[in-house]
């Protein structure tokens, strides 16, 4: 049986124009020692512009650094030194760290004059694990996440949170270190530290400081290389100020929320996608009951 010819790359016109500097800051150095251009990212989707873009140890390189799907596109030598030395000339670089992961990459922080900040890595280190958990709380509350990912692979942990929708990866944890972070977590959903092959269920709130607080509904779930969890992130000072009123533009609507609510009995559904305002919803028709009864 003849053997399958090597996959062939048409080469592409490229420019510093094309590259997305974003991500360019965070993997200058590998992109000069795999020779790769990123041209676009977006959740878990990385496209790449190689020079020798047929180099499979070199994808499998760029997939186990970011853990996101390559695709892949060739250039020329020359198109890549261009652009690489504009990229590095003082005045047309790589932005600073502060611009990381702004609104252009689906990441829109909450009320906070703190600018965004994408963590580079996690030292477990200099850090306790329980630091390292607040500090991954902090960053989801700040970027608006509706959820944040932990998921143990075979020689990794995999970070990611969830932003309208869209996962956003994160640099990943050490395999070694994988286990005391979710004990940590554990601990402060007050979950036994000891299971470790069966589904848990916790709720914890992590002060964040000036009077910010992210309440957490934790699930964790046993897979085939550990365990994975998913925590609910929730504001629950911006979910008490939205139970003043229905959250309803639609006169019609909010005749009919105010009439369901009026009932002696009955039950009510709140159904939708994640991030679609079930939880504002359900606070908001708490809210109301609660004055109809004070």
């Amino acid at each position: 049986m003849a053997s399958e010819a090597p996959h062939e790359f048409a080469l592409v016109p490229f420019s510093a124009e094309d590259v997305d500097r974003l991500v360019y800051a965070v993997l200058r150095p590998e992109c000069r020692r795999l020779r790769f251009l990123p041209a676009f990212c977006h959740g878990i989707l990385l496209e790449v512009a190689m020079v020798a873009p047929a180099d499979e140890a070199a994808v499998r390189a760029i997939r186990r650094m970011t853990h996101q799907e390559v695709r892949r596109f060739g250039i020329s030598e020359e198109d890549f030194d261009r652009a690489v030395a504009i990229l590095e000339a003082p005045d047309g670089g790589a932005p600073t760290e502060s611009g990381l992961f702004s609104s252009t990459h689906g990441l829109e922080a909450r009320a906070t004059d703190e600018p965004l900040q994408r963590p580079e890595s996690w030292d477990f280190h200099r850090r306790s694990a329980r630091e390292i958990a607040v500090e991954l709380v902090r960053f989801a509350f700040a970027a608006g996440a509706s959820d944040l990912l932990l998921d143990e692979q075979e020689e990794w942990m995999d970070v990611a949170i969830k932003v309208g929708g869209q996962k956003e990866i994160l640099p990943p944890v050490e395999r070694a270190c994988s286990a005391i972070l979710l004990k940590a977590f554990k601990e402060i959903a007050g979950l036994p530290t000891q299971a470790v092959t069966t589904w848990q269920s916790g709720a914890a709130s992590v002060p964040l400081g000036e009077g910010r607080q992210a309440d957490l509904r934790i699930e964790i779930t046993p897979t085939i290389h550990g365990q994975s969890l998913v925590a609910r992130v929730q504001d629950r000072k911006l979910q008490l100020s939205r139970m003043d009123s229905l959250p309803f533009t639609s006169r019609r609507h909010r005749r009919l929320a105010e009439a369901c609510l009026r009932q002696s009995q009955g039950l009510i559904v709140a159904t939708g996608p994640t991030g679609q305002g079930k939880t504002t919803t359900l606070y908001a028709c708490l809210g109301q009951l609660d004055r109809r009864c004070s």
